[in-house]
């Protein structure tokens, strides 16, 4: 299935065949893990922090999404499985294996080209004080053109990212649960098996084991969405484990997480091949291949409340124990999306795949809808193709869900029917994961999806939104981006002078980012349709990076054009200074800044408001060209003063 509005980049070749993937919740990165085991192989292990760029390259002859390495972090073992979680910082936990291994994620603001750069060699020395830095690896992104081994420089790696650092006491290694035996032990030596960069030193110490079995490993991994508090733990030999997830105090927020033994236990005969946990808490899925799928209480004791039936979907009576002809591989649940005619609040998905390699059958997806006795019952079914299913995904926004084939096939469905929207024959072999990029961190496509394989390479897929849809997500990114400059205008005099104004800065920068988008986009990327909106919306970035507009408000109301609200609010400042809610000097600028903005979006001032702005502005305060419907927008020349504010807003005040 091709079409116009969907498309498929090569993104980039791994150094080890990876396993899994993960979106983060911070700075818009994703994680990949993989590699090739403790065999001597010569195959690295190692989780890979990166940026995904979706067609946002200044390079105007390069249309093809791209790719930014920020960290590698050399693993002792191959990363199955991992999850991720976030309240004072992101937290990574990696299922080695044998071990389950915390990380914590820290950004600092750092550009390459001033004090830090690419290939610098740090001191290494265990006397770390605070925080250990991870030298970003070498910025060159590997691009299939006539072969996947051709290799360029992706000028969008120049592009100024935060750096990513690990905190000093930022890991800790728990061995993979095992039996109902399993003791706790305290935690009371190091371990060395975290490997940095040769350039980099760290100590780590916060370190607590259990003992397992040694036939036993960790096969799958998932977090309580709704509280973060559990992490629940499938082993091999059908063993499921239960964590409390202890997060440290908002004072002590640069420590680690600690992970609470609560439970272990025998739930299946053979080994758990998923878990998953539903939005709200209540009920965790455990498949196996014993031919059984699992409903369990998230809260203690974790009695079993029900299962799946599998009989439903035919039973091969030739053996001597009927058996079910087909068994569940994978459980994702997703949110119910407000277009669907369905009064659920979420639904459940399960691949559908053939018990045996030999059996000729197909394999489908399978949506489930929880009923009011509590049961889950089949909503809809949906043949995939004639390979076995290899991994699933859902989007965040619960509207998508993505299927992976053991051919190498990337499919993306509309989840409310089933309805097949994208086809894309992208890997040589069996997709091994696949994630949808955050519904918040996508303003250019209605939906994207990252595909990883044990071909060793990585793709996006993404899925062009209509003309209104793309709107909103424009309008709903810059939201985001103004309400990170309200909380933190809020919360200032709680940060230290540093942290603010890295904050403010990781802000500013992410606005530039999503202007030289918007740039591109007025060059037929968006359409004509969207460019007024697009020149509104990037005009009220500038003003946010130049400082001249300084309430998020004001920015928000300009760049959605709604003179009225302007006007409205113009209304409540004035009020709010003749009561003495707001002293006069912030009254005046306030009002300056409304009318600023009704001028620009070429609304009539009246007398006495064009007297104010002239006896304001005595100082030549003149950040903005008028724009309106019927004007010619001199891209050039909005540019370079673009430029030239960015520049103004970079430098040392």
């Amino acid at each position: 299935m091709s079409s116009n509005l969907t498309s498929s980049c090569f993104l980039q070749e791994m150094a080890y065949p990876p396993y899994c993937i993960q979106p983060l919740k911070s700075w818009g990165m994703i994680a990949i893990g993989g590699g090739g085991g403790t065999a001597k192989t010569g195959v690295t292990n190692a989780v890979d922090l990166k940026w995904i760029y979706l067609n946002q390259s200044p390079d105007p002859t390069n249309t093809k999404c791209s790719i930014q390495n920020v960290n590698s972090f050399t693993q002792h073992d191959s990363v199955m499985r991992m999850v991720s979680l976030r309240k004072q910082h992101e937290y990574l936990i990696l299922a080695l294996n044998r071990q389950l291994k915390v990380i914590m994620l820290k950004a600092s603001q750092r550009d390459a080209d001033s004090g830090l750069a690419m290939n610098v060699s740090l001191p290494s020395t265990p006397h770390i004080q605070d925080t250990v830095p991870v030298v970003p690896l070498s910025r060159h992104v590997r691009r299939r053109h006539n072969s996947s081994t051709s290799s360029v420089t992706d000028p969008i790696n120049m592009q100024h990212r935060p750096s990513v650092i690990l905190h000093r006491n930022g890991q800790a290694t728990v061995d993979a649960i095992g039996n109902e035996n399993t003791i706790v032990q305290s935690p009371t030596t190091r371990s060395n098996s975290f490997s940095f960069p040769s350039a980099i030193a760290t100590v780590m110490n916060n370190i607590y084991t259990v003992p397992i079995q040694e036939q036993e490993y960790v096969n799958a991994l998932v977090v309580c969405p709704a509280t973060q508090s559990k992490l629940f733990v499938g082993a091999s030999d059908g063993s499921l484990t239960i964590y409390e997830i202890i997060w440290p105090a908002t004072s002590s927020a640069d420590r680690l997480i600690q992970l609470k033994l609560l439970t272990s236990f025998t739930a299946h005969k053979k080994e758990i091949d998923d878990l998953a946990v539903d939005p709200f808490g209540t009920w965790l899925i455990s498949v196996s291949r014993d031919y059984h799928v699992q409903i369990r209480q998230c809260s203690s004791t974790f009695d079993k409340h029900d299962e799946l039936d599998l009989c439903q979907f035919g039973m091969n009576k030739t053996s001597k124990t009927p058996k079910p002809l087909y068994r569940i591989r994978h459980v994702r649940f997703g949110i119910v999306p407000s277009s669907s005619s369905s009064n659920a609040t979420y639904f459940l998905y399960t691949s559908l795949i053939p018990q045996a390699i030999v059996d000729k059958l197909v394999s489908h997806i399978v949506q489930w809808t929880e009923h009011k006795q509590r049961e889950f019952v089949v909503r809809q079914r949906r043949l995939v193709s004639n390979d076995r299913i290899s991994a699933i995904a859902v989007s965040n926004c619960g509207q998508y869900l993505s299927v992976g084939d053991s051919g190498g096939c990337v499919r993306i469905y509309e989840s409310d029917r089933l309805k097949l929207i994208y086809e894309h024959q992208a890997h040589s072999i069996f997709v091994t994961d696949l994630a949808f990029i955050l519904r918040e961190e996508n303003y250019l496509y209605e939906t994207s999806v990252l595909s990883i394989s044990a071909d060793k390479n990585l793709y996006v897929h993404n899925m062009s939104a209509e003309t209104d849809k793309l709107r909103n997500n424009l309008h709903a990114q810059l939201e985001r981006l103004l309400d990170q400059l309200t909380d933190l205008d809020q919360n200032k005099d709680d940060m230290d002078e540093n942290e603010y104004k890295e904050a403010r800065q990781d802000t500013v920068d992410q606005l530039e980012e999503f202007s030289k988008s918007l740039e591109k986009m007025k060059s037929g990327e968006g359409g004509l349709s969207l460019l007024d909106d697009v020149q509104r919306i990037q005009n009220a970035i500038k003003c946010a990076i130049s400082q001249a507009f300084h309430t998020p408000e004001v920015i928000r109301f300009f760049a959605k054009k709604q003179p009225v609200q302007l006007r409205n609010h113009l209304a409540e400042i004035e009020r709010d200074t003749k009561i003495g809610k707001i002293n006069g000097v912030e009254g005046a600028r306030q009002k300056k800044e409304i009318l600023d903005a009704l001028r620009k979006l070429g609304e009539p001032l009246t007398i006495d408001e064009e007297m104010y702005l002239k006896q304001y502005s005595e100082g030549g305060n003149t950040h903005f060209a008028k724009m309106n419907d019927t004007s010619d927008v001199n891209v050039n020349a909005l540019s370079a003063v673009a430029a030239k504010q960015i520049e103004n807003a970079r430098a040392p005040r």
